[in-house]
């Protein structure tokens, strides 16, 4: 949850993603909107403003056999937690594997969960691979309760950028991209 005071009002924003192509964020007074991907096709102004990358992490302790490094058909021998069908972060994750020819069909899916959080919270319980943004587990690491495994040569990267029609800007909206700008540093 992002929390920024404008003028006497309160602007509370809770980020969620909902699936490919839509918006993470929209504001009600206007149509400009926070979306992970660059439609082609889109007629809106996109301003990056937050770059991410998704890792594959164990929790520490796990009864897995993986180093601090595997390789992308390492993968196919490894269960796996995944965000669920429609998801930003399983869309990367699927296009890194094409990079590489894999089908994540052909991979050992144990579970598709709805959140990063509740990924988090079956690795703690379960000796498997979870794939999740960098950016989500920066308690975990700091712990130790969660460690990245590096997959190598398979970056996993991706952009978040604010998105709004062509040519209008709204005060509010402006002064929330403006300051999660400036602040982009603490998400």
């Amino acid at each position: 949850m992002i929390t920024a005071k404008v003028s006497n009002y309160r602007l509370m924003i809770e980020f969620q993603i909902w699936c490919v192509f839509t918006p993470l964020f929209q504001s009600p007074i206007s149509e400009e909107c926070l979306s992970q991907y660059q439609h082609p096709q889109s007629e809106k102004f996109q301003n990056t403003f937050l770059e991410d990358e998704l890792v594959a992490v164990v929790r520490t302790g796990s009864k897995l056999a993986v180093g601090e490094e595997i390789t992308p058909d390492e993968l196919f021998h490894l269960p796996l937690v995944l965000r669920e069908r429609g998801s930003g972060t399983l869309d990367v994750f699927e296009r890194a594997l094409q990079q590489h020819n894999i089908k994540l069909s052909s991979l050992q899916v144990l579970m598709y969960l709805g959140s990063t959080e509740s990924i988090k919270l079956f690795l703690e319980h379960t000796d498997c691979l979870g794939i999740v943004s960098v950016r989500s587990i920066t308690r975990e690491l700091y712990s130790g309760q969660l460690r990245v495994v590096e997959i190598k040569g398979m970056p996993m990267l991706r952009d978040f950028s604010f998105a709004q029609p062509q040519g209008q800007e709204s005060g509010l909206a402006q002064v929330f991209m403006q300051f999660a700008m400036h602040n982009n540093h603490k998400l």
